[in-house]
């Protein structure tokens, strides 16, 4: 069941986020190539694509899941972490943002700022200190080398 829930989700909101930017585009772009397909393709292939690395790389690398109640056991730093220190959230927001946009939206935007402060408050109140008990001088030098968002 949680598989065809996911698939109905990710089906509904494509469609959707592709609807949106196909307003946008049109007005900007015409309508004699169906850039907006084209723009949508391109950026959800690369944002799933980060989400999906991002996952994989916690359960095969670090032995663990993103979840507080099953965390890793190892510190991850290779894959797109070695860009951004939370490459799921970014993905998230950049999704979040594109729907602002593409449905011209204030109150999609303002949620998009809302959750960017809520992740933003919970790296630094809670994830960052977990990962600095857990994993110390390893976990600072990567902080160092590394930044939080982009």
């Amino acid at each position: 069941m949680s598989t065809w829930l996911a698939v109905f989700l990710g089906a509904g909101i494509g469609g959707a986020l592709r609807h949106g930017v196909n307003l946008g585009a049109a007005r900007v772009l015409g309508t004699g190539f169906p850039f907006s397909t084209l723009i949508v393709n391109i950026v959800g292939c690369f944002v799933m694509g980060v989400l999906v690395e991002s996952f994989a790389r916690f359960a095969w690398h670090g032995r663990g899941t993103p979840a507080p109640v099953a965390p890793t056991n190892k510190l991850i730093v290779s894959g797109f972490y070695r860009f951004v220190r939370n490459p799921m959230y970014v993905s998230v927001l950049v999704v979040l943002a594109g729907w602002a946009i593409g449905y011209q939206s204030g109150d999609l935007a303002w949620y998009a700022v809302a959750a960017a402060i809520v992740f933003h408050l919970r790296v630094i109140l809670f994830e960052e200190p977990t990962l600095a008990r857990l994993h110390g001088p390893q976990w600072e030098q990567y902080r160092g080398r590394v930044r939080r968002w982009l």
